[in-house]
C-alpha cells in the first residue's frame, strides 16, 4: 500500500513541475499521503514531516516580549484548517530537532496562537544524568536521545499552582535566549494544568482538565506558558533576583 502511495506521490509531483505548480502544493500532498497511510506507525509519520519540512527560524526573546498570544477556537480546527496546523507542527518539531530544543511555543517562531509543543519526558532515557534544561552540560549523548523522544502538543494551556509543594531553582535554556547562559529559575514543583492535546496520529484532540505536574514536566509546562503570556527566562530571571535583592535590604535594616 505504502509504495503504491509514493507511486502515486511521485506521478503527481512530475505533474505539478511540468505544470509550474510550486513546492508548496506538493507539501500538502505528501501530507495528504501521510493521513491515508494509517498504518504507518507515528514514527513513520514524524520522519516524513521531518524530512520534508526545513526548520523555521526562532525569534530573538527581544522580538516577542510582552506579546499575549490569541487562544485557538478548538472547533475552527477541521479539514483543510487542522491540515494546515498540524503542517505547522510538524516544521515546530522538525525546528526542535534541529535545535536540540526540550519545547518551543507559537510565538517564538512568529505565530501568534496560544499553543506550544514539547517534549514528553517519560520518552527520555532513564540512563542520562545530565539536566536536560541545562544547555552548557549537553553531551553527544544527550544530543542523540533529544532527537528521538516524542514530542507533545498543547493547545490553550493554563495552570494554577500547588502552592503547598513549594517551589525549587534549577538552571533553564532558552531556544529564544542564545547568548545567555543558562539562567536559575524559581518554579512551583507542582501545577494543576489544563489544555487541549492534539493526537498527530488519528487527528484527535483531548480536553485535560486538572492534571497533576510535577517535577521536570510541570517546569516545560510553566516554561512554554511564559512565552505565551509575552514572557521569558530573561525577564523572570531579573524579576526573582530584585525581589530576591529587596527581601535581603529589608533584613538588613
Amino acid at each position: 500500500k505504502r509504495v503504491l502511495l509514493y507511486s502515486l506521490y511521485s506521478l503527481i509531483h512530475k505533474f505539478l513541475n511540468l505544470v509550474g505548480e510550486c513546492k508548496y502544493k506538493t507539501k500538502h500532498i505528501i501530507k495528504v499521503i501521510m493521513i491515508i497511510d494509517t498504518r504507518s506507525t507515528i514514527d513513520c509519520r514524524l520522519h516524513i514531516i521531518l524530512e520534508d519540512y526545513k526548520p523555521m527560524k526562532v525569534l530573538a526573546h527581544t522580538k516577542i516580549a510582552g506579546i499575549k498570544s490569541l487562544p485557538i477556537v478548538i472547533d475552527s480546527l477541521t479539514g483543510d484548517n487542522l491540515d494546515n496546523f498540524k503542517l505547522l507542527v510538524g516544521k515546530m518539531i522538525r525546528t526542535c530537532v534541529e535545535e536540540s530544543g526540550l519545547g518551543l511555543a507559537a510565538p517564538q517562531v512568529g505565530i501568534n496562537k496560544t499553543f506550544f509543543i514539547s517534549i514528553d519526558p517519560t520518552s527520555l532515557r532513564k540512563e542520562s544524568t545530565t539536566s536536560p534544561f541545562d544547555s552548557s552540560t549537553s553531551n553527544q549523548q544527550d544530543q542523540s536521545f533529544r532527537s528521538t523522544v516524542n514530542y507533545n502538543t498543547y493547545l490553550n494551556p493554563t495552570w494554577v499552582a500547588i502552592t503547598e509543594d513549594g517551589k525549587e531553582t534549577e538552571k533553564e535554556g532558552c531556544l529564544s535566549v542564545k547568548t545567555e547562559q543558562p539562567l536559575a529559575i524559581s518554579r512551583y514543583r507542582s501545577i494543576l494544568a489544563s489544555w487541549h492535546e492534539l493526537d498527530l496520529h488519528t487527528n484527535e484532540i483531548k480536553e485535560m482538565r486538572a492534571i497533576r505536574l510535577t517535577g521536570m514536566r510541570a517546569r516545560l509546562f510553566m516554561h512554554e506558558c511564559e512565552h505565551l503570556s509575552g514572557g521569558n527566562i530573561v525577564e523572570t530571571y531579573k524579576r526573582q533576583n530584585n525581589n530576591n535583592n529587596r527581601g535581603d535590604n529589608k533584613k538588613k535594616r
